[in-house]
């Protein structure tokens, strides 16, 4: 039997991420979706601030890229609803590639923290807005 090496494609890992937030019933349906590589949590343990966002169509080419450089794995989070879109936190390991030839995308849903929230992070703070004051 042969396995199959995982997906590269950003397109098949957001349909499943779609069909696993739905399926648990949690989080409301959203307008449009936003992916970042910089995210950071506070004492709380809940988003604080955000940098970066990407649309889908930006992400495409760096997703592969990120499933293409071998690290034997990246995480994909769905945070929570950014102004009526799912932000997702795209986060590879914190050390250099190991040279594996398969990286497995680690997914999961919101903080169950966020869900008192209707999983909302319209306080979350951008990077970009913080640093133009």
């Amino acid at each position: 039997m042969e396995i199959m090496k995982p997906s590269t494609v950003l397109d098949w890992y957001l349909g499943f991420l779609h069909y696993m937030l739905h399926l648990d019933g949690g989080v409301p349906m959203w307008r449009d979706i936003r992916l970042t590589e910089s995210l950071r949590y506070g004492s709380d343990q809940l988003p604080c601030e955000v940098g970066r966002t990407f649309t889908v169509d930006e992400y495409r080419v760096r997703f592969t890229e990120l499933c293409s450089q071998g690290w034997s794995w990246i995480n994909l989070e769905a945070v929570g609803l950014l102004q009526g879109m799912l932000l997702l936190h795209v986060q590879p390991p914190p050390r250099t590639p190991e040279g594996t030839s398969w990286t497995s995308v680690n997914m999961k849903g919101p903080a169950v923290a966020l869900k008192e929230r209707g999983y909302a992070l319209d306080d979350l703070v951008r990077q970009s807005e913080a640093n133009a004051g």
